[in-house]
């Protein structure tokens, strides 16, 4: 844990003799005979402005995409059907050959991402984003805001430009429990725990020694509220999570604190202690909370150079943060390795202490006081990008961390000064992995995420997609019924008896499978075999998908040329002309290995089909 500065100022009796002088100065001012003039000079009233509706808002900017042309003198429309994607045009910048659309008031925010990532695909488009807003620059008006040089070397006033935070945010502040009385926190915490009592009951999880209190206010102090300070985030909510009253906690109190942390709800989790040793126990805690998506920051320790990165910090899940002073140099007790990612300000940092009868604020040092500072940054990353994985948050904030030291990674300041404004810009411009198991190089990742997005497909707990795994002829008919909007009932059945017992609690799979047969899309391996739990082979997926578009969107596929002959020679009479056909309309476009020794009888994965059914979505014929 950290360790108070030299110089401490108790804020609490201060306070008390200002507000005392301040009551004593009003009587005094009032009393006398003549008062200041004002600062207003010739002022004359003007009538009150009313916009007309010819002055009327442009609409929420949330709803609108801007996308800039390849080829300006063509229009869009010759290329995209806007109306099957949900927007319509509604202005341009023709000096930029940029237009801008508006999404349809239905369209979900999933689905308007999904078209989004559509209309980047298309080669008539350089590129398509959300439209976005600027803030004008805010500084807080926090009493004690000026006292705190650390926000600026952070970077933070301009990232709050962008953001100050969410509330859906959740940070978990594992340590001596928290002060709620500080106004600072006023409304803002969430889940409070104490793992030493098992309770959640004020005042269990009550700080009497001031470290968990100063954690939480580096990190969540609500800033622009007019009191106190502002911490590096102002909206988040906070999760005190209280392992101890001393400095100390035992090991499986720890595990306990960030396995609760996990379970309901943390989004970020800040430990500031740490050990030379590591702990098997507190390194399965730390799995568990990033195998769940949360992101895990502690501090380096504090016994200097030479010595090595504590643990929770060395883990390399686990965001590792020293500590810098007012010169960005690092503090002389800053802990130096291998693990550690990156650094933030850890001296004269002022924040809320207490103790057992009352709190104040006071300067404190340590690595303990740098750890929430990236936990806070974090917290305003998640804001703007919820779905960033652990992994994300801590490669953002190394490669936009600001260099110092050696060039380049260093022993002593890692990637460098955690800079939160760039931090915060480039978390917004991450594409998220929905799925643990589908990374950035995987070749259907954007196919995959982009149909999760338009809530056409679904994966499985654990945040897992398992792409390369087969497709059962009954999870196939499942997917195409929720790409087609297909609304399979109780009252729907087939002539397949191979179905197994019927689930009245589900309509998996005997509902669905009536659907797609319903519609014609699959006629079963005979008339009464359907085979539903038997792998499907890429040619039954091609042919199921094109019978859909032809009984469901007439007109949406083209016939090719009588020339074309496709990429897979011939190998069936039924299934060839349906691949043909798919290949021609752009169907099996990005499939890894179509061509001539691409086996169409082979099973087919799900990254495969789901890369199947966003070609078909991209094309509007969803």
């Amino acid at each position: 844990m950290g360790h108070q500065g030299d110089l401490v100022r108790r804020w609490g009796l201060l306070l008390a003799a200002t507000a005392l002088a301040g009551v004593l100065l009003a009587g005094t001012a009032l009393a006398a005979p003549d008062q200041p003039p004002s600062h207003k000079r010739a002022h004359k009233d003007k009538p009150p402005v009313v916009r007309t509706s010819a002055l009327a808002s442009t609409g929420d900017p949330a709803r609108r995409v801007l996308v800039k042309l390849a080829h300006p003198d063509r229009p869009l429309s010759q290329s995209i059907d806007l109306a099957s994607l949900g927007l319509r045009e509604v202005g341009a910048i023709p000096q930029l050959h940029v237009l801008k659309l508006e999404a349809d008031p239905a369209l979900s925010v999933e689905r308007l991402a999904a078209a989004v990532r559509a209309l980047s695909a298309y080669p008539d488009i350089l590129w398509a984003e959300r439209e976005g807003t600027l803030s004008l620059e805010r500084v807080p008006d926090d009493e004690y805001y000026p006292e705190e040089w650390w926000p600026a070397a952070a970077n933070l006033p301009a990232a709050w430009d962008t953001t100050t935070g969410s509330a859906d945010v959740v940070i978990a502040i594992i340590d001596t429990g928290i002060t709620e009385n500080v106004e600072d926190f006023a409304g803002g915490i969430v889940k409070p725990y104490s793992i030493a009592y098992h309770s959640a009951e004020w005042p269990a999880w009550e700080d009497i020694v001031g470290h968990g209190t100063a954690v939480a206010g580096v990190a969540a102090a609500e800033g622009d509220n007019g009191v106190g300070i502002a911490g590096a985030a102002w909206a988040p909510s906070i999760m005190p999570v209280h392992v101890s009253d001393t400095e100390e906690t035992a090991y499986s109190v720890l595990a306990e604190g960030i396995t609760y942390a996990v379970d309901n709800g943390a989004d970020v989790i800040n430990i500031s202690m740490g050990k030379h040793e590591d702990v098997g126990i507190i390194h399965d805690a730390v799995d568990y909370a990033v195998d769940n998506g949360v992101t895990v920051v502690a501090s380096a320790g504090n016994e200097g150079d030479g010595v090595g990165v504590t643990y929770p910090a060395a883990y390399p899940e686990v965001i590792a943060v020293g500590a810098t002073n007012v010169s960005n140099r690092r503090a002389s007790f800053s802990c130096t390795g291998q693990e550690l990612d990156l650094v933030g300000p850890g001296t004269n940092i002022l924040t809320w202490w207490t103790d057992n009868t009352s709190y104040w604020l006071e300067s404190v040092d340590g690595t303990s006081f740098s750890s929430p500072v990236v936990a806070g940054v974090a917290a305003l990353m998640l804001s703007e990008n919820p779905r960033l994985t652990p992994a994300q948050v801590q490669e953002v904030l190394r490669t936009t961390a600001r260099d110092l030291g050696t060039t380049g990674w260093d022993s002593e300041y890692g990637a460098g000064l955690v800079d939160a404004a760039r931090a915060v810009s480039e978390a917004a411009t991450v594409i998220p992995d929905r799925f643990v198991d589908v990374g950035l190089d995987y070749p259907y990742r954007v196919a995959i995420d982009g149909m999760a997005d338009a809530e056409l497909i679904t994966g499985y707990p654990e945040h897992k997609f398992r792409p390369d795994n087969p497709v059962w002829r009954a999870q196939f008919a499942k997917m195409i019924d929720g790409a087609l909007s297909l609304r399979p009932t109780e009252a729907m059945t087939s002539p397949f008896t191979d179905l197994g017992p019927d689930d009245p609690e589900s309509l998996y799979p005997h509902e669905y499978v009536a659907a797609a047969y319903a519609s014609g899309i699959t006629q079963g391996l005979s008339p009464t075999i359907f085979g539903p739990f038997t792998d499907i082979s890429r040619a039954q997926v091609v042919t199921m998908a094109v019978r859909a578009l032809q009984n469901l969107r007439p007109g949406s596929l083209t016939s090719p040329p009588s020339d074309y002959a496709g990429s897979v020679p011939a190998f069936s009479p039924v299934h060839s002309p349906n691949m043909r056909l798919a290949e021609y309309n752009g169907l099996l476009d990005g499939l890894v290995g179509l061509g001539p020794s691409w086996d169409a009888w082979a099973s087919a994965s799900r990254g495969e089909v789901a890369q199947m059914l966003w070609n078909i979505y991209q094309r509007g014929m969803l």
